[in-house]
């Protein structure tokens, strides 16, 4: 699977979020318009049509959000089993992780990327690259492309996944994808 698919499965669930919005819409209005049901049968029934499309649309985010750290986990796996299955290459590789995880300024990740490099310390500069990703440090990530170019894809691929993860636009734009209005008051949602 590409990151293309995963963003179009993205895009599918908040459309059908947006569907469902749509939905509710229309169902309220149908609610209100219903001149033979009393105000109370009104709103009980308003009231379980708004829990129902909370509960699915709370299921489409759910989703979402398992799609993408499903796709983030398997793109990590794939640039570390570029390491190798050797035991000692895993316990290494753990070590550069910790260590990268340690920091905290990209200039010092920039640094210790330099060093890796220099030195064909893969495994470092992979557990750099990977800490890059997730902290947004372009000039570190783009240091590791340069160095691997061969793993440069899988790793670009995770960078955009995470961002997608943690980035404020994004978030912002699952918030609104999958919101919906307020319960109107007055209505029973239990």
């Amino acid at each position: 699977m590409s990151n293309s698919t995963t963003i179009s499965q993205v895009l599918a669930l908040r459309d059908e979020a947006a569907t469902i919005r749509a939905n509710l819409a229309k169902t309220i209005a149908q609610i209100r318009a219903d001149a033979y049901a009393s105000d109370l049968a009104k709103r009980e029934r308003t009231g379980e049509a708004h829990r129902e499309a909370r509960a699915s649309i709370d299921a489409l985010r759910a989703r979402e959000e398992q799609l993408l750290h499903t796709r983030a986990r398997d793109l990590g796996k794939r640039l570390t089993g570029a390491v190798g299955d050797d035991p000692s290459q895993l316990v290494a590789l753990r070590d550069a992780q910790d260590r990268a995880d340690r920091i905290e300024d990209e200039r010092e990740a920039e640094r210790l990327m330099e060093r890796a490099t220099l030195s064909g310390d893969r495994t470092l500069a992979l557990a750099l690259a990977q800490r890059a990703t997730q902290k947004g440090w372009v000039e570190t990530y783009e240091s590791f492309k340069r160095e691997y170019p061969k793993d440069a894809r899988t790793a670009t691929d995770l960078a955009e996944i995470n961002h997608m993860q943690t980035s404020r636009e994004h978030k912002l734009a699952a918030s609104a994808a999958y919101s919906l209005p307020s319960t109107p008051a007055g209505v029973w949602t239990l």
